[in-house]
């Protein structure tokens, strides 16, 4: 409308569907869901500043997705701030479209207030909120300014994963002034 301004923007989207679930089925079909929505950023993951994850307590999709987080934080460099972790899966459910369209809207709206969102922490034995020191991410667990660098938008994943073989993700990106 006139007079409002975006605070954000879908920077890239991609559904994946088909594979497998067996065999690491899930790990590869989230990874190409998010390699796919990360193309165009020129760093990848490593732009990333929050990942609005499933975490859905089940254990097929927590063990993909920790996987994929092992990978995509991997050689993060010191210099690059930690991937901070949310999840609205965890207090909604287990709803594959309307989780991820949550957490899209969770997303702009952490981009449009600077904040990021606190998250019912997952605890279960294959997400476990003391992520792996030797990744360089955190579970958001209380709300708190989200302090972009001077040089860098803010930006953020969203991922959804279904043991059927689906998974979709899309990264949003703060819209200047």
């Amino acid at each position: 409308r006139e007079g409002t301004r975006p605070y954000a923007k879908l920077h890239g989207s991609a559904v994946v569907a088909g594979l497998s679930p067996e065999n690491g089925g899930l790990q590869e079909t989230l990874r190409r869901a998010l390699h796919r929505a990360l193309r165009r950023l020129p760093n990848g993951f490593r732009d990333i500043d929050y990942w609005e994850m499933n975490a859905s307590a089940i254990p097929e999709e927590d063990a993909a997705e920790k996987a994929v987080l092992k990978l995509m934080t991997t050689n993060r460099g010191a210099h690059i701030p930690l991937v901070a972790l949310g999840s609205a899966k965890t207090a909604f459910g287990h709803t594959f479209t309307a989780a991820g369209a949550l957490g899209v809207l969770k997303g702009v709206l952490a981009v449009a207030h600077c904040v990021l969102p606190p998250s019912v922490t997952p605890v279960n034995d294959t997400f476990s909120p003391s992520v792996d020191p030797d990744q360089a991410c955190y579970w958001v667990q209380e709300a708190r300014p989200w302090i972009a660098a001077s040089t860098r938008k803010r930006r953020l994943a969203v991922s959804t994963l279904s043991r059927l073989g689906r998974a979709g993700a899309a990264t949003i990106e703060e819209v200047e002034e």
